[in-house]
């Protein structure tokens, strides 16, 4: 099994699902890393408790996905790609407000640094 955790999604078997990472969203495990599919094509069968509540009949169609926690074999390089993904935004936010200087942008800023760094620690502590 030839599985890649990308800051824009899962590689596996060559192909890129894509997906979005969510770092400290959930309620259960402030260190929990929720990844979501970004399209239909879903989350591949890779060992994570994947969660789909699509219904056919009623017409409801919900995208995969699943919560990883600390505990998880792979979370580390999950953790990575989340970490790598958080300072796309950074870089992406920098520049298309560099005209701005606002509270609102430079809080943003504080916050988006802020939790890469409490990321990075946690990945050092691993």
């Amino acid at each position: 099994m030839n599985t890649k955790f990308m800051y824009n999604g899962i590689k596996h078997e060559g192909k890129l699902y894509k997906a979005w990472y969510s770092f400290g969203g959930n309620i259960e495990s402030k260190t929990a890393i929720s990844i979501q599919a970004k399209t239909y094509d879903g989350i591949p069968d890779i060992g994570l408790s994947i969660k789909n509540n699509t219904d056919v009949y009623t017409d409801y169609f919900e995208k995969d996905r699943t919560i990883v926690d600390v505990n998880h074999p792979q979370y580390k390089s999950i953790l990575d790609a989340a970490i790598k993904k958080e300072v796309k935004n950074l870089e992406k936010y920098k520049k298309r407000n560099s005209g701005f200087v606002t509270e609102y942008v430079s809080r943003t800023i504080w916050n988006l640094q802020s939790k890469i760094s409490e990321m990075q620690n946690l990945f050092n502590t691993i």
